[in-house]
């Protein structure tokens, strides 16, 4: 097997049709980031800069069989558009026997920090040292039949949204849902919630580099097929109760940023856009509904199947190599001694540390 180093940026047509086609033969593959033009807005946004941006092409016998983009500094290499990213994989034929010390080799880096890597990709997946689940809604045969499963299975959902539906037209008005919005201002006014957000809440602004917001823009304006950043909007009446931006591939729309006004959090708008969304997915032959990681009530209650997900690092024998390991080590042994909340620290700083390094 050999490994060919190129940009993003250079990948030639019949690279991306590759790329996507591999894509194709797996849903998990699918995801939006993990996707060729993914990695080439990351790239636009954040060039010319002090970091390289690469793709890794595994080839036997000249033909492409793996693809995997990074994010290159002097030593170590990140997700390409991390800490945004939420999935990271070698999108290649299935059952593919690769080495991905190699692959870090042909990167020129001395180690590569993954945040939530396919756990189904075993040889990327066993230098995993964290992991987790996404929640997903799969809709094979559509929302009906997904709805109707759902409350075969006792989810209570539906029947709450259908009594917030009610309270919130007999409050405030009708409600009114817009799919695929060409708004900026409104986009603009999610971007500034959020970071007012994050910063009210002590953590890393993500949009304060001006990559991230040049990012997000890009992607909003994709003219590429099947692929860019969706606007969804919930109004109530003529007042705004509740947006979301969700990035979309052929099959897949993977859950990114979303928010609601604080005037109507007792109706759940939020969750009633996300339920109007999934009507409206089957419309336009999207098929799963990504809800990402994190243990919240509404995901658990819309999803039908879970994804696992691992965050870890693969290097080559090097200090930088040895010293995330420790870092590792030390959060494990952390975690297991009686300290209390303080038993997380550890690991919580290395996380927020990866923000940091990811961001700038």
């Amino acid at each position: 097997m050999n490994i060919e180093i190129v940009r993003p940026q250079d990948l030639t047509p019949e690279d991306i049709a590759r790329w996507a086609d591999l894509q194709a033969l797996d849903l998990s593959f699918e995801n939006p980031f993990l996707s060729p033009y993914w990695a080439q807005a990351v790239e636009r946004a954040q060039s010319p800069g002090k970091y390289g941006f690469k793709v890794a092409i595994l080839r036997e016998g000249g033909r492409a069989v793996g693809f995997l983009p990074a994010r290159t500094g002097a030593l170590t290499a990140l997700p390409v558009g991390a800490p945004f990213c939420d999935y990271q994989a070698v999108v290649c034929e299935p059952g593919l026997d690769f080495d991905p010390v190699e692959i870090i080799r042909a990167l020129g880096v001395h180690r590569f920090d993954f945040t939530s890597l396919l756990a189904s990709q075993e040889p990327m997946a066993r230098f995993g040292k964290d992991a987790t689940e996404t929640r997903l809604v799969d809709l094979p045969n559509g929302y009906a039949a997904y709805e109707a499963e759902q409350k075969s299975r006792g989810a209570k959902i539906f029947k709450r949204l259908g009594t917030s539906r009610r309270n919130a037209e007999r409050n405030f008005g009708p409600l009114r849902f817009t799919a695929m919005s060409p708004s900026v201002e409104i986009l603009d006014q999610l971007i500034a919630m959020k970071s007012g957000q994050l910063k009210e809440t002590g953590k890393s602004d993500i949009f304060g580099p001006q990559w991230s917001n040049s990012m997000v823009h890009d992607l909003f304006r994709s003219e590429i097929p099947d692929f860019g950043a969706c606007l969804f909007t919930l109004h109530v009446g003529d007042e705004l109760a509740a947006i979301h931006l969700h990035l979309r591939n052929r099959r897949v729309l993977s859950g990114w940023l979303i928010t609601h006004f604080e005037k109507f959090q007792s109706f759940s708008p939020g969750v009633i856009l996300f339920q109007e969304i999934l009507r409206w997915m089957e419309t336009v032959g999207l098929t799963r509904l990504d809800l990402g990681a994190g243990d919240y009530q509404f995901k658990r209650a819309f999803a039908n199947a879970t994804q696992g997900v691992v965050s870890g690092s693969i290097g080559v024998p090097s200090p930088v190599t040895w010293m995330r390991e420790a870092a590792y080590g030390a959060a494990t042994i952390a975690e297991a001694l009686p300290l209390g909340r303080f038993s997380h620290y550890p690991a919580r700083a290395r996380r927020r540390l990866d923000v940091i390094r990811s961001l700038h």
